[in-house]
This record gives structure tokens, sequence and C-alpha cells, in this order.
């Protein structure tokens, strides 16, 4: 290479303009161009000028030479010569940065005096880094990339003859360093590294007292590292095993010397030789004054044998105590210049280099000291000391960096892909295959995920051994000169040794480098990067034996969520690996066979296919899925998944579609429906026969699977069955008589069908049809498993008998035979003692049982009572059978055979987890009478009703809920189900016991409360499992019982008529009459409320309704709008009496649009409707129909069956009822638009159903004539999307106005672009609410001004509230706007006010600052970016930055820059809250653009938002401009973020979660973007791993160090679910620096809070807030008043207001830390009315109390800390001056921090008056190194 030399002309520091910079991640060096001399301009263009003129003459010009040359348009420019070949000459101009190739013709020798001015583009490399690893990673690449167009100041370390500049920049390499975008390595080696020569004779060294000079004796062997490295007769080797002394040194001089800083310098003349420095990483270390500049000194750092220019300020003596340890770095010479092996020195340059790039240790052996020189000459070696080469360890090369959870075609960093596999069999080696269809004993060697596995059969084995025995002969003692592979290649055969056991194995070459080769690891399957002297020649003896790795996938096995997860491979691992195995080869696909996998040890067997599936950790398909992602046009942020359904014929319904359930873990990854009709369903359960049920846990296209679907039933269903096969008491099946004859003429079919047909099985297939061996016939049949090459184990679906077949006894099923579901269910009986294993019953109890079900001679009643979960794929009904005489129980029971029902259903979990809860039918007789409450109405004919008598156990149920409510989330209880948990209900705040659904959104289940009957949404933090230990709650019976009213069953009433009947009777005490008990289950009631008789008042009241509504419909059709109907003429003439009046009714009907919004999840909810009583109901909107003008009789008549408003569901919305929801369109303050917070999935869904529906099928437009309130649906222009609307006016031209019925917004439309609405989409209600804001009736007949309307819109935007439904006016309500804890009623009449008095004070002004919205980033679910956090809160939510926006970020700050010179000042009347605009920070003084968070004119301060950094500040109101629309378009760039696995942490602190945030390189994976609350859900990724996945390493880690009792208290406390806290950001601190501040608490050293100066001007600002609080503040609700919730509280003697958070509540007190001080106080829980809400304002500023521990120090005696040592640390913290220096985040965000004061540690004056002593044992911070 070009030789360095040192250039004196060009040393010192540069100023320059960087204008490129060349990355490229293989490239070690980064190379960049830059501009210098800016004021020598006109100079440079003199110059160019004179070149013009010159004379040209032609010379030889060598290579490196200066020279003129001519470009293609003719100008001539100053050049040095790169490249000669031939007579083409590559030329650098080095005054524009370019490379031109010319003729020799155009180049021309040019005089010394044109090359006097230097060049106009230096070209140079950053010096001192290098990469983390073998290549600069992305998030580096980034940053370079960003530094275009910045100034930088470097010192020139050296400059080559080709003036390439090697530049040394301190604030480059600190941003490396602390962005751990790659390693430091010092000047000097760098420079070493672009050059290696070995020709420089050995140089002179540093000297150091003899003290301190190490000694090293000759033929010792040492592990160093090599530093300070000019040549390779001239550097340092530091020794590794003092490292840990030197960073104890490092530490001890770091205290001292930064207590001095500040104090008068002494001046450096005075220092003498030895010196203590502040190096540019910011640590202190030993070193020696080399010579004075101008403003440095340059100092020898004797530690690393390396120099740097140091600040005289950072220069002190060296104490003598600092003196003690020997200097660890010592100063060498490789030897091998001694002689002259140019093999020798060829090894250890390549050596020396290796080291030198990896910063890493290297084995050195000392050949010789020359005491003259005080010289070290040494010899490389390749092996660390302490490592036997000579031991051949008995190791497969399996490294454990491909246990990758990622597949091989994903991860970049493993290299066994395809093209290496390519050349293997391309390669001259032979290698073993397989047959298809044949069987083979293997085991797995290697493993990248089941789709990517590698095998080795047996077949070899002994072959094998014995060939690995004689390779480890042959190479384990060769040397590293020997046998090496001469012209590597891809392609040829060698012998490699493994990286990580220094074994040799048999391999092929893949990949050739300078310096290593990649091997292809022929009986492994596995790859690794090694050095070319490890990699040797393959002896022929060694390559007769086939390569053994094969490389297969699973048969129809795949990822759940499309890609392989960590958790899903290692599960596949530690069932495969280490185990005999059998292979079914089934097929090959290019070079890899595709297998099914039989384990018969270990902790699962059988097929693996199968446990994976059975264990949610795969999926079963016959081929890879299509993923078909159709993204929502309008705007949305979600992405939907779209499940087209492809039939196989006009009846198949053996295609299954899947859901996604995302975003809960802790679901059962395979739901089954229970929320079914009395009727069995269709859809599909987990299979109880192995593996016949597919995942739902993944949402993609229906793939062609043959399964059969399964019977599931509804506790309380009966139905009359049929026993068909017997195992024992807890284990037989049933047949539903009603489905006999069909199963009859099934078989029969079947019979014939393959009697003439066959249909050949395919392997793998789960549905089959199987030959009996006892009477020939055919029965449909589900493979269990395979268990031998010819036999398999079934199970008969439709009569519940398993048996071992034959394979050429199984046929294919067709299609048409799966339509029946799979007639035989498993069962088990109630209240015996069940057992889950048949042979454990006695012969008595099985005799019995078998005696009662033959004696029964017919059909059985049989009632489910409970569901209970047996295996991950297998249900089993709990249930009673009854003959007409008597029921099993009692027949039992008489024998003495059952227990009490109490005990019999707790005895359940034997069998296995509930699945549902337990039924009781209470002991409820026919002609009996029951007093009950009324707790949900379907319709005034099916209700659900409480007992009176069961009222104490309901009492003792809410209390046990509201216990468990109470226990914190991450408690450690255990639970086996998540199906059975406890709900909050939205309405009253507090919990039930519910049974939980997914749906389609990630955010949201639903639930049926089970003891009221009711169902809804709900938040997935809103809901708790039901713990394992609760088992009053899993097992006591479901209380809401559903009841029929007698003479009204199936009959359809108005929803007006059901709002009557819930506000008259639910939850009024009524008598019921048992009339009759059903044969499905259903009891049938007469109901009175007192002497009424309630259905005869239903009957009367719907009379009264018909006859209102009759004259509605006379008077509108005397308007010309509807016909009257001839229904309602007949039912007026109808008796009243007739009890058949109410089934004539044609009216609408009361539908509901939740059973639209869930997905096929196995749940069908058909035949269940819900209604107004639990949620509210939209308005319809329009009511009344108009006629357009010029519409003929006949038009009227084309129009006819065009639906209206009226033709959809109308759910009635109850006075004062409360909706969490957001406004989504506003017109004004009096006329706005409403949407559910519920309702958000549901309206997404709408619009990506009814637009795939129009793609489909085709727009219908035939609508050549309109009416107003025709309903229809029409394009929206923003966004192409179709949207349901209603006709408002006719416009000109074929034009329409509409209206979007479920937004609000209205829009002018061609009629070519509206269409009629499909009729599927009619059953769903209006989604948006017309409302107008309370209080405003007083200005609603003014015109709004645009001030009061933009405070109102602006207020409101994108923010979740809560509209409070005061009253209806017509089509629209008036209503309430709680936002922030603020009436916005109130808060609108004071704007108004305030505005009427600016437009006066304007019309004079005449100017208006118009509201500007910032856009937040354009991100897409699934996206993942390299981040920065800027600040977290307690709660999880937290701001980044995106490393990719690096250099918009920092273009921004210029142009801001540039914007606030030329802006002028806001007017203060402008200023208003909600602004955004620029400020100035008081700060640094820089601009940032700001949202005006609330302003303060009395102190001429506001409070402003930093938007694209995510914090707070309080500024000038004399310091916010203008925001220009150009800087507007700019994206926020601080991303609002959620990490979705917060709240499922265990027992990992917040501290843990903070310090990784801090210390690690992250990535932000973004999921799904909540519009509501304008965050994304995030999870983070650290490397390849979770964040999740990273803290539970690190927890087990400090398990290890702390120990059990420790670690069992890192539950971090949660907040409650029923509570979305207002949390509070936490301004991040960094590790290693220290912080003035002054103490605000304390308790002892282990526990005191404290401030930081830094946040003094915070606590001002704070207290302005504080004393413009209003009087009206609302109280914390009492649900809220729970462990977590931040509050305002008054208190003192002053009554001053205080920020404060909850950290424990008792019944007797509330226990409050005042977060801004740190102290703790508690108050009576009876003054809880005394905590208020705290207004948004203040929740912007961080927490101002730091809790703080002393680091590393606890009590010198017992647990506590004595009396003594407190009253000390107290007076000890009372000084004033003190200095924090932070360490690291402890448990509960704790800060570990050293104290510092004056010239003192408090530790060691705690430890030194005896008080403490030093930790010798803590739980380690992250990063953990051995992590």
């Amino acid at each position: 290479m070009t030789k360095v030399v040192c250039s004196h002309t060009n040393s010192g520091d540069k100023k320059l303009k960087i204008t490129h910079v060349e990355c490229h991640p293989e490239c070690l060096v980064i190379v960049f161009q830059a501009q210098c001399n800016a004021e020598c301009e006109l100079d440079y263009h003199i110059l160019q000028k004179e070149i013009q003129r010159v004379f040209k003459v032609k010379d030889d010009i060598c290579v490196g030479g200066s020279c003129l040359v001519e470009d293609t348009e003719g100008e001539w420019h100053r050049g040095r010569v790169l490249r000669k070949k031939g007579n083409i000459y590559e030329a650098f101009l080095i005054d524009t940065g370019h490379v031109l190739a010319v003729e020799e013709t155009h180049l021309a020798a040019a005089c010394d005096e044109l090359f006097q001015l230097p060049p106009k583009v230096v070209l140079g490399v950053f010096a001192s880094i290098l990469p983390l690893g073998e290549r600069w990673g992305p998030k580096a690449i980034n940053y370079f990339s960003s530094l275009v167009g910045l100034q930088i100041t470097g010192h020139v370390k050296a400059v080559t003859p080709y003036q390439l500049f090697i530049l040394e920049v301190p604030k480059i390499i600190t941003d490396v360093l602390e962005l751990k975008l790659g390693k430091f390595i010092d000047g000097d080696s760098f420079c070493l590294l672009l050059t290696l020569n070995n020709s420089e004779k050995p140089g002179d060294f540093w000297h150091v007292p003899d003290q301190l000079f190490p000694c090293l004796p000759v033929g010792s062997k040492e592990n160093v590292k090599i530093t300070g490295a000019i040549s390779p007769n001239k550097f340092y080797c530091q020794i590794q095993k003092w490292h840990k002394e030197l960073e104890y040194l490092t530490g001890a001089m770091h205290l001292y010397y930064e207590a001095l800083v500040g104090e008068n310098t002494i001046s450096c003349d005075s220092l003498g030789l030895l010196c203590a420095a502040k190096r540019q990483s910011g640590q202190w270390h030993r070193g020696v004054i080399k010579q004075f500049l101008s403003d440095h000194v340059e100092v020898w750092f004797m530690d690393f044998g390396i120099i740097e220019a140091v600040p005289p300020s950072c220069i002190w003596k060296l104490k003598a105590e600092f003196m003690t340890l020997p200097m660890i770095s010592f100063p060498c010479a490789l030897s091998c210049f001694g002689s002259q092996d140019e093999t020798a020195i060829k090894f250890q340059l390549k050596e020396l280099t290796q080291a030198l790039i990896g910063q890493t240790s290297v084995c050195i052996h000392v050949d010789l000291y020359n005491n003259t020189e005080r010289l070290y000459y040494i010899t490389l070696q390749k092996q660390n000391v302490g490592i036997n080469a000579d031991t051949v360890l008995n190791c497969k090369p399996c490294p454990d960096r491909y246990t990758s959870s990622e597949s091989y075609s994903g991860n970049k960093d493993t290299k066994t892909c395809l093209p290496e596999r390519d050349i293997l069999f391309s390669s001259h080696c032979k290698r073993e295959e397989m047959q298809i269809n044949s069987f083979y004993g293997a085991f797995v060697v290697y493993v990248i995920n089941p789709s990517d596995f590698w095998i080795q059969t047996c077949r070899y084995q002994n072959e094998f051994q014995a060939l690995m025995k004689n390779i480890a002969c042959t190479y384990s003692h060769c040397r590293d000169d020997e046998m090496v592979l001469k012209k590597p290649e891809p392609g040829l055969l060698c012998c490699a040794r493994y990286s990580r056991d220094g074994c040799y194995y048999r391999g092929v070459v893949t990949k050739v480098f300078r310096v290593s080769i990649t091997v292809y690891f022929l009986d492994f399957g596995n790859t690794d990067t090694i050095p070319c002297h490890y990699v040797k020649t393959l002896l022929p003896e060694y390559a007769d034996l086939p390569a053994l790795a094969m490389c297969c996938s699973l048969a129809c096995t795949f990822p759940v969520d499309g890609v392989w997860v960590k958790k899903e491979t290692d599960f596949f691992k530690n069932v495969v690996l280490n185990k005999p195995l059998l292979l079914h080869v089934i097929e090959k696909q290019n070079n890899k066979y595709i297998v099914n996998v039989q384990c018969h040890t270990g902790f699962l067997q059988g097929n693996v296919a199968t446990c994976m599936v059975q264990a949610g950790y795969a999926e079963y398909r016959l081929k890879p899925p299509d993923s078909v992602l159709r993204a929502a046009k309008k705007g949305h942020n979600w992405n939907h998944f779209k499940c087209k359904k492809e039939k196989m014929n006009t009846e198949n319904t053996g295609n299954i579609c899947k859901n996604k359930v995302s975003g809960n873990g802790d679901i059962l990854q395979k739901e089954k429906s229970l929320n079914t009709p009395e009727m069995p369903t269709e859809s599909v359960a987990p299979s109880c026969f192995g593996e016949g049920a597919m995942s739902k846990t993944h949402k993609s296209v229906c793939e062609e699977k043959l399964v059969y679907k399964e019977l599931v039933f509804k506790p309380g269903a009966v139905y009359e069955v049929v026993c068909s096969c017997i195992f024992s008491p807890s284990d037989f099946s049933c047949q539903l008589q009603s489905k006999l004859p069909e199963l009859n003429n099934l078989m029969g079919q079947i019979q014939i069908y393959y009697k003439n047909h066959t249909n050949p099985y395919k392997t793998g297939q789960v549905a089959c049809v199987v030959k009996c061996s006892k009477d020939g016939k055919w029965y449909r049949a589900s493979v269990v498993q395979q268990v031998s090459t010819n036999e398999v184990d079934v199970v008969f679906v439709d009569y519940g008998y398993r048996e071992r077949v034959s394979l050429k006894d199984l046929q294919g099923v067709l299609p048409d035979f799966l339509i029946l579901e799979s007639q035989a269910f498993r069962c088990g009986l109630k209240n015996i003692v069940l057992q889950t294993d048949s042979l454990n019953w006695s012969e008595e109890v099985h005799r019995q049982f078998e005696d009662f079900i033959s004696s029964s001679r017919g059909p059985l009643t049989c009632t489910i009572y409970a569901l209970v979960r047996v295996s991950p794929n297998c249900l089993c009904n709990v249930v009673d059978l009854q003959t007409p005489l008597i029921s099993v129980e009692e027949f039992l029971r008489e024998r003495g055979l059952t227990q009490s029902e109490y005990i019999g259903l707790r005895n359940l979990s034997s069998l296995g987890s509930l699945y549902s809860f337990c039924y009781s039918s209470f002991n409820i007789k026919i002609g009996g009478e029951e007093e009950v409450y009324i707790t949900h109405v379907n319709s005034p004919s099916k209700f659900y009703c409480q007992l009176n008598r069961n009222t104490k156990t309901l009492e003792a149920l809410m209390k046990k809920v509201s216990d468990v409510s109470k226990m914190s989330n991450n408690a450690n209880y255990q639970t086996s189900n998540t199906r059975l948990c406890i709900a909050r209900y939205v309405e009253d705040g507090l919990f039930y016991r519910a049974l939980a659904f997914p749906v389609e959104s990630a955010s949201f289940l639903s639930v049926d409360y089970v003891d009221f009957g009711n169902r809804g949404m709900v938040a997935r933090d809103q809901l708790m499992p039901i713990p394992d230990s609760a088992t009053d709650l899993l097992f006591t019976p479901m209380q809401a019982i559903k009841f029929y009213l007698s003479d009204l069953m199936g009959t359809e009433f108005p929803a007006r008529i059901t709002t009557w009947f819930v506000k008259t009777f639910l939850g009024k005490l009524l008598k019921a009459v048992i009339l009759s008990r059903e044969s499905d289950g259903k009891i049938v009631v007469e109901l009175y409320d007192g002497q009424l008789k309630v259905s005869q008042k239903i009957k009367e009241k719907v009379l009264e309704e018909l006859a209102q509504e009759n004259r509605t419909e006379q008077f509108r059709s005397n308007e010309g709008g509807i016909c009257h109907m001839e229904d309602d003429t007949e039912i007026n003439k109808a008796s009243v009496k007739d009890p058949e009046i109410l089934k004539l009714k044609t009216e609408v009907k009361c539908k509901v649009y939740d059973v639209y919004c869930r997905t096929d999840t196995g749940e069908n909810s058909g035949n269940e409707e819900q209604t107004a009583c639990t949620t509210p109901k939209l308005c319809s909107g329009f009511s009344k129909q108009q006629t357009l003008p010029n519409c003929t009789g006949q038009q009227e008549k084309s129009n006819k069956n065009i639906p209206t408003l009226s033709s959809l569901p109308q759910r009635d919305i109850q006075v004062n009822t409360e909706v969490a929801g957001y406004i989504s369109h506003v017109n004004s303050p009096s006329s706005f638009y409403v949407h559910f917070a519920e309702d958000e999935n549901v309206i997404i869904k709408l619009a990506d159903d009814l637009n795939e529906t129009l793609e489909n099928r085709g727009r219908e437009n035939c609508l050549d004539v309109l009416r107003v309130g025709d309903l229809i649906v029409a394009e929206h222009d923003a966004d192409c999307f179709y949207y349901r609307a209603v006709i408002k006016t006719l416009k000109s031209g074929k034009s329409y106005e509409v209206e979007f019925i479920d937004y609000g917004n209205a829009a002018v439309v061609s009629s070519s672009k509206i269409c009629r609405i499909p009729e599927k989409f009619l059953t769903l209600p209006r989604f948006s609410v017309h409302c107008f804001l309370s209080s405003v009736t007083s200005v609603a007949g003014e015109k709004w001004t645009r001030g009061s309307a933009a405070y109102f819109a602006r207020t409101v935007s994108d923010k979740p509230v809560a509209c409070k439904f005061l009253q209806q006016h017509g089509e629209k309500w008036e209503i309430d706007v709680i936002c922030n804890g603020e009436s916005l009623s109130n808060s609108l009449l004071r704007e108004i006010d305030s505005i009427r008095w600016k437009t006066k004070a304007a019309r004079v002004k005449n100017t208006s600052v118009k509201p500007v919205s910032i856009f937040p980033q354009v991100l897409n679910s699934g996206q993942v970016e390299a981040a920065e956090v800027v600040n977290i809160s307690k709660s999880g939510e937290f701001y980044v930055q995106l490393v990719k926006n690096s250099q918009i970020l920092h273009e921004l700050n210029v142009r801001l820059d540039k914007e606030a010179r030329k802006s002028d000042l806001l007017k203060v009347d402008d200023i208003e809250q909600g602004l955004v605009c620029i400020t100035q920070s008081e700060r640094n003084l820089k601009w940032y653009r700001s949202k005006v968070i609330k302003k303060f004119i009395r102190e001429k301060l506001i409070l402003v938002f930093f938007m694209d950094y995510g914090t707070c500040e309080m500024v000038s109101l004399n310091r916010a401009k203008m925001l220009s629309d150009e800087i507007k378009s700019i994206p926020k760039q601080a991303v609002f973020c959620k990490w979705i696995c917060f709240k499922n942490l265990k027992k990992i602190h917040l501290d843990h979660v903070v310090n990784a945030l801090l210390d690690c390189e992250i990535r932000i994976l973004f999921l799904r973007y909540l519009k509501s609350s304008s965050i994304w859900e995030v999870d983070i990724l650290i490397g390849e791993v979770t964040l999740q996945e990273y803290l539970n390493q690190l927890l087990s880690h400090c398990c290890a160090i702390v120990g059990p009792e420790k670690c069992s208290n890192t539950n971090c406390k949660e907040f409650g679910p029923s509570l979305k806290i207002n949390s509070l950001m936490w301004m991040l601190l960094r590790s290693g620096r220290t912080y003035p501040g002054c103490a605000t608490a304390v308790t002892d050293p282990s526990n005191f809070s404290i401030q930081f100066e830094v946040f003094f001007d915070c606590m001002r600002n704070l207290s302005l807030l504080l004393s413009d609080l209003p009087d009206n503040l609302p109280a914390l609700p009492e649900e809220h008043v729970m462990p977590g919730a931040i509050c305002l509280i008054e208190f003192g003697l002053e009554a001053e207001w205080y920020r404060a958070e909850i950290s424990e509540v008792t019944s007797q007190s509330v226990f409050l830390t005042f977060i801004d001080y740190g102290f703790l106080r508690s108050i009576p829980y009876s003054d809880i009315h005394k905590l208020k809400v705290l207004p948004e304002s203040l929740l912007y500023l961080p927490r101002l109390a730091h809790s703080c521990s002393l680091h590393d120090t606890v009590p010198g005696k017992g647990e506590h800390w004595s009396d003594e040592a407190i009253l000390l640390f107290q007076k000890l913290l009372h000084k004033p001056g003190l200095i924090f220096h932070f360490i690291h985040y402890g448990s509960e965000m704790k800060l570990e921090v050293d104290v510092l004061c004056e010239d003192s540690n408090l530790s060691d004056a705690l430890i030194a008056a005896g008080h403490a002593v030093c930790s010798q044992s803590r739980c380690c911070p992250i990063p953990v190194d051995r992590l």
C-alpha cells in the first residue's frame, strides 16, 4: 500500500466543509471529500482562468505526478495522475473532486506556480474509527451520510504522497462511540492499518520510571491488545489480565480529578514529566507530556501507548497513589524481521492486521528483551493463553449464533443460503440421498428453523465416527503453514477448522475473501468464515464417504405469523435435537427434502408437526399461504388482511378462514365458540382427534385443507343423544339423535362410492375414509399419527372409536363427504371423581355406567354443564345424561358413586382447564314461581334474569371479583386460561366475570358478562384472567338465566318497544312463573309485575305505537313520500286481544352491528340479538323524505327500491349516557359529528369490505333519478374510496350534495360516482352522531367566528373525548364534551367572549394568525426503524427520533435558524393554546417547532411542546414567531410510541427498560397506529431479539447474582386496568455523567431524593402553572384512586398545590409520593375527594425529584442503617455544591449515584466513620457483559 508520511505543511488542525462521503458496509475506512479556504474563492477563479491561457506542454507524467487535465468540454483543470493503463490515464481533479479517464493527448505538464494554491477539494479518511464488526451497520452509514454539508475541525494525523489526508475529528469520534456505531482505534494504529510497511527500524519509545515499567520473562506468553501501532517495529501491547486493575485506577482518577475541574489550573510547564490527563473519551489516565502546542498539550498515555492533544485545563499532576500500578502497556517489535523468512513475515503481518482491525485480544510469545532500547521482541500467536491448541473437542460445528429464529433467507448473518448449497451440489463430492416415500432413522445436526434444518441418517454413522477420528489425527497437529488449501475458489473440497471448538471437519469452499474463507460443512449443514491458514487440503481418502448433511423441511408445517420466530424454532429444537428420529420423505423440492418427522423419546412424542400445531407454534397447511394484503386507502394506519374464500365446489365448506389475534399472547391460540345458538353450529373447533384442527392465529388466504367440522355447544344446551362409544365415565362419545338420519344417509353414499371408486389417500392429509376390519364398511376418520411405514392411528369421527389400521385401508375423502359435521362429541360425567385415565376407574363404576346406558333403551337427554380443554386440541363436554325416568347422576348416587355438585364441579380441573363457566339449572321446577331481576334485554320476549334467592351468592362473587381486580397485572398468580376472565364494564367502571372472545381488533376483545347476560367490547388492558387459585370465580355457576316470554316467543319488536321495556322493567323485582322447559333447554315463563301481566302490557304498548305510526305514515304519504303499507292496515284491523297480531309486524328489525364486526372466530351469534340496554344506539339522522324537483311518477317507480336512512337499524342513545369517542367532523360547535371509540374498528372494516364488495361484483350505477334521503354509496375525491352516503340536495347538472353518514362530512358528487348500496351494508347503523355543544344555543343564531370555530376544532381534533348525551332535538343531540377533564361547554363560552374582544381589536390591526398543523411521519405497520429514545414515561409511553432522519433533523434546525432571522415575532394576542409556531429555547437559545400548551400573560411566558423532540419548556412570550408552510410540511421528528409488552412485564423493573433503551442500539417495530390517541403501538428490538427477551435474559442473570429472595420482589407496580394513567415523562440521564443539584428529602443513604440544577427552571415553570389553576378542578374518581395514578393535592399550612403519585391504598389511608420533592405523605381515605385530576398542561413537565441510592454502599452492620449513619448522611447532604455522579438506574427508577462534596465522596465518609461498607454483590445494570 501507499506509504503514509507526515507532511509538515499539512499538519495541525483543518477546518473543512464536507461535500461528499463514501461509506460502504464492507470498507473499513470512511473516505470523504471536503472543501477548504472558502474565503479564497476569488483566487481559485483567477487561477482557473490562468490555466486556460497558459501554453500546454506535453510530457511523460508519472503516476502520482501533478498535471493539467482537459475535460470533455475542453476546459483544463489541475489534476494528479492516479493510474496508467496503456495510453489511458486516470486523473483526479484536485479542485472539483472528480476522476477523469483521458488519453495521453489530454494531459499536459504543469509548472509549480500553478500549484502554489492548495487543492480546493480535500480527499480524506476519518481516522481512529473502525466498525464494531466486520462491516458498518445501516445506522452507521446513515450517520456518515448525514455529515454532508457540515463544517468540521480535525487534526491531520498524516498525509499520503497522493495527498490523502488522514484526519482525526474529535466530534465524529465521540458521536461514533456514543451512538455505538463503531469502535475506537488510536491514530497511529489506524495509519499503520493503511500502510503496514515492514521496512521501518524500531523507533524511539517514551521512557517512564523503572518502577512503572512492566517486567515480562523471556519465553512467557501473554494475552494482549495491540495499541499505538506506528509500524510493525514500533507498537505497544496492553496486558489484558491487568485490564480490571486499570478500570479501578481510571475510576479513582475520575472521581479525584473531576472534582478539581473548575479550580485554578496549574500552568503546564510546572507539571513535570508524569501527569494525569483527560482523554477525548472523557476518562482520566496516566500520561507523559510530549510537547506544548499553541492551545493544547500533546500527552503520551502510558497505559495505551498513544498520543493525544489535551487542553491545559484537563492536565494535572499525577498523585503518588496513582503510580502503584505498573504501566500495563509495553513497547514491542515483531521478531520475524530478524530472519528473512518471507512466509513468517507475511503471517505475522496478517496477524497484526487482524488484531488491529478486530481490536481483540491476541496471544504473544516474548522472544527477546533489549535492555538498551527497552523493547520487547515478540511473535504473534493465533491461540490465546489458557486454551490447549492440541485438544480436540468432541463437538459438532453448530455455533450458537445459528440458533437464530429468522429464516435462512432473511438472516444476513447466516451464510447457509441456497447458492452455497448449489456449490456443494456442483462440486466433486458425493452426497447421500433419500428416496421419496421411504422411511429413515436419522438425527438432526443443525437447525435454522422448522423449514430449514439438516439431518444425518443412521446409515453411515460407524463410518462417519471412524472418519472423524482419522481427520482429528491428521489435522489437529498440523502447523499453520502445512497443507493449506492453495488457490481456494468456490466449489473446492477442504478440511476446515471450526472456530467454535478448534476441530477440523470436511467442507466445501463457498466464498473467498482477502484473509478468510467461508466454508460449508458437508456433514452438518452450517457455515463458518475461517482464516485461510485453517482451511486445509482434504486428503482423497477422506472424500470417499458422501456428504451426510441433508437439508429438510417439515411437511405441511408453516409459521403462525408468516416467519419463524425464536420461540417456535426453540420449541422445534427441544423436540428434535439429540434424539433418534423417524423420517418419512414426502417429496424433494430442488435440493431440499420435505419430510414428516416422528419422535419416540423425550417430553413430546409422536409426529413433530402435530406437536407444534397442538402447542400453537405452527400451522398445518397443504401449501404455503399466499398473503393477501389490502391496505385501506382512506388514510388509516392499519393493514387489513382479507380472507377470500375459494369454493372447491358449490357445497364445500372445508375451506377454513383464519383470523389473526394479535397483541395478546395469553389468548388461547385455537379458539372455540361458546356463544353459539342452542342448536350445534358449524364452527370449527380444536379437534379431539389429533391434527384435525387448524390454528386460528393467522389470517391469510384460505387454502384447501380437508378437515371435519366439529359440533360445539353452549353450557345449558339440552339435546337428545345416543351414546356411541364408552371408554370411561369421563371419556365417552355421544351422537345427536336429530342428526342420525343424515349420518345414515351419508354412510350409505360413502359405501356406494368407495365400492366402485378409488380415491388415493395423500400422505399428511388429516381427513380420510377408512375401511373397518371388523365389518368391512367405510367410515369417515381422522389420522392421529403415523406409527410405522404402513400403519396409522385413526379415530372414527362419527362414532368416537380409535383404531390402528393399515395404510392400504385408507382412502382420500371427497369434499362432499365433509359437509356433515363430525357426529361424535367427547363427553364426561359431572359430579363424580373425574379421572383422565380410563384404567383408574373401578370396574364397579364402569359397569354401573354401562348398565345405565344399555338399560335406557332409547335416546338419552344430554345437558351440557361446562366445557373443559383436556389437551391443546381437544374439548370435553361435561354433561348429565337422563332417561325419561332417572338421570345418570341419580342412578350413580343411589349406588354411592357420586359427590355433591360443589365438589364435582371443582374436580373438573383434573380433566384439564375450564373452557367455559359452569351452568346450573338452580333446581328450577316447572310450575314453580321465582322472584327474579331482569339484568339484560335482547327483546321483550327474550331476556336474562338473576334469581333473587341467589343474591348472597352474587354478593360473594362481586366481593371476590373486586379482590382479584385489585391484584396487580404482574402478580405471580398462576392461570391456565385467559378465556375465563374478569372484565371492566364501561358504564360503571367495575369488574365482572366474563368470557372473552377475540375480534379482529388487536386492541379489544368481545366479552360475555356471564352473570348478567350482556355482551360488550373491552380493551385488552381492561381485562384480567382469573387465577387458578380463585376457584369460587371459576366454578360458581353462571348467574344469568335466559327466559322467554310465553306467548311472545319469536316476535320481533320495534326499537321503541324494546327501549320502553328496558326502562320499565330492567333491574326491577318481578315474579316469574315457570311454564315449561323446551327440549332444547329454553325456559319459558310468564312474567308478573305485582298483579300486572307483563306480556299483556307489551301487546297494549305495541298497538299504541302502531296507531301513532299509522297516523305518521298517512301524513308522510300525503306529502308525496312513502306509500301506505298493507301490512300496517291489517295490523290496525286486528283485534287487540289477538295473540298473533305481533307476528304480522313487518317493521324494521332490531339488528345488531356487533355481529358484523365479529369475524369468524368460531363464534356464531346470529341468533343472539343485542339491543340498546347495554350499549347506546345511534340515531338515524334524516327522518323525512323530500322529493327532488322534476321527479315523474315513472321515475319514482324505478327508484322505489332505493333504501333510505330509515332502512338502517337504529340504536337509541340513553339520556345522560356518557360515551368515550372522538369528533369525526366539525362544521362549528353547533354542528359536529361524533364517533364512538368502540366503533372505530367496525368503521374501518366497513369501508374496506364495502370497497372490496364493489370491486368484486362491479358497481351498479343504474340510479338515474335520486331523491333527498336516498341511501347510496358515493366516491370521496380525496382517496377515491366509496363510502355510505345520503342525498342531501340536487346541484346543477347531474351532481348531488351528499353527506357521508359514517363520518358527517359532505361533498358534491357527480352521478357517475354514485352507486347502489349492497344490501348487506344495510344491517349496520349510521356511525356518526350529529351533535351540538350544550350551552351554545345562545350563540347558535349568530355566525360563528373563525376563531371560536377553530378553537373548538383544535381542542377536540384527534383527541379522545367523553361525550355526555343530554337531550335530543330532532335529528341532533345536545351533548357536553369533556376533554382532558374539562367541559368544553364552559371553556368555549369563555373563548367566545375573548374572541369577540379580539375581533374588535382586530378591526384596527387587520391581522390574524391561521392555525396550522404539522403531520406525523408516514409509517407503516410492520416497518422497522433504528431509533433513539428521547424520553419515557412510567406507563411505557415514550418519544423516539428515527436514526434515518438525523440528516432531516439537522437540516430542519438549520432552516429554523434561518426562518427565525427573517420571520416577525407573533403578537401576544395571536398566541393561544394549540397554536403551532417556532419558539426559542431559553436553555440553548435554539429555535424549535412548538405547540403552545398554555399562556401566562402576567409572567410573559408560554409553556410549549417541542414536537420534534418530545419535550416541553417554558419560554418567553416574546420569543415566538410564525411558522411558514414550507417548514410546516416537514413531518414531526419525534414519534409518540407505546411499547406493547410494557404491561406484560412480570419481574422486570422500569429501570431495566430505561437502561436498555439508553445503552443499547434499538430498532422500533411499528405495529399499529391508534388514531384516537395519536400513538403508535410498537415492539422494540435489540439486535435480533425483542426487548422483552433481552430483559428476561437480564433478569435471569440478575437472579443468579442476588439470589431468589431479592428477585422475588422485582415486580414493578402495575397500574390498574381501569384507567389510562396520566403518566409523566422521565428526563433520561446518561450513565457516567455528573450533575450538580441538591437534596430535597432524605430517609437514609439508600433512599433519598434530589433535584438537579438543570431542572431548576422547570421548578420555576411548575410553580407558575400551579399558581394558575382554576378553582373548580374535578375530583379524581374513586375508581381511579389506585397505585400509580397521578393527581393534584392541596397541602401544607399555606394550602399549596402539589403533584403527587398514589403509591399505596388501604381501607384507611391513601399514601402519596410528592413527585417533585420526593417526600411521602398520607391522607385518610375519607379525604380522597381532595385528590384532583391533573390538567393536561401539568403533564408536560417531567418529574423533578429523583429517588436515589448511594452506589455500591450498604449498612456496615445489619440490614438497616443506624441512626448515627442517617444523621451523618443528612448533615453531609445539606452542604452546598453537591455533585451527583450518575451510575445507572436501579429498581423502581431509583438512581444509583455517587455523591461528591468538596474533595470527598460521601460513601467514603460513611465507610471511614464505620457506618457503611462497600457492597460486594449487587444486581448488574444493563448492559451485562455476560449476556
